[in-house]
């Protein structure tokens, strides 16, 4: 084919265009997919040999095991860094479920005198059932690959333009046509074209999922950061 001719012939432009794009797409996915293998693989192979095997110096709370390196778990670690004073004979009631259940283990608050259930410190800084109830992808053979291609330019752009837009949704994704038309879908790898709208809904709901949960962790913490008992006091003087 002469090149005037080449110039000519707008689709055939385009389909050289588009494949050459598409192929980018996929070699970047290709090489994140095999990435994201290889960091399980040595995650796994990490863990297997350097299996926890002794118990947090707060275990009776925590229930973790400690860091090779340390005498915490990582959430003892970021969140407190030393041994917390379980308490076992009190007449205290707890400010957060109000228990006055004496047989509960109490804890002390940090800034005063007043103690809390262990019951309810472990539900704000320990509890991980929530994890047992994430959404799951519809599209299981898909999960690698729709991770990695998260972590391509087309990906990042769909979590910006689309993800994120139906995480602030109120209308339960509705909007999906109407945000989807900000991605050039011919740049999205084939294997995943077919499945995306359920895809990403499914990140989406994940994403509102974990940020909900976080959102009411941060208020249980906020809210024992000044005790309930002082906090009162300070309203009535």
């Amino acid at each position: 084919m002469e090149f005037d001719e080449i110039l000519n012939n707008a689709t055939f432009l385009n389909s050289i265009i588009n494949e050459s794009i598409d192929i980018l797409t996929e070699t970047e996915l290709n090489h994140n997919n095999t990435e994201f293998n290889h960091n399980n693989t040595e995650l796994n192979y990490n863990n297997n040999n350097t299996e926890l095997t002794e118990n947090c110096i707060n275990y009776e709370l925590c229930q973790n095991k400690k860091n090779n390196n340390f005498d915490y778990c990582g959430d003892c670690f970021i969140y407190f860094y030393k041994k917390i004073e379980i308490i076992n004979n009190h007449n205290s009631i707890c400010p957060i479920c109000f228990s006055t259940n004496h047989s509960i283990k109490f804890i002390k608050l940090y800034e005063c005198n007043h103690l809390i259930c262990v019951p309810c410190i472990y539900n704000i800084y320990w509890d991980k059932t929530y994890l047992n109830n994430i959404p799951i992808n519809p599209h299981p053979h898909l999960d690698n690959l729709w991770k990695a291609f998260l972590n391509t330019k087309i990906g990042r752009r769909v979590t910006c333009l689309v993800i994120y837009k139906l995480e602030q949704s109120y209308s339960n994704f509705d909007n999906y046509d109407d945000y989807i038309k900000k991605i050039n879908i011919k740049r999205i790898p084939k294997r995943l074209i077919n499945s995306l709208k359920s895809l990403v809904i499914y990140q989406a709901t994940v994403n509102k999922y974990l940020n909900e949960h976080n959102y009411q962790k941060y208020i249980m913490k906020k809210s024992i950061e000044l005790c309930p008992y002082c906090r009162c006091e300070r309203i009535n003087n």
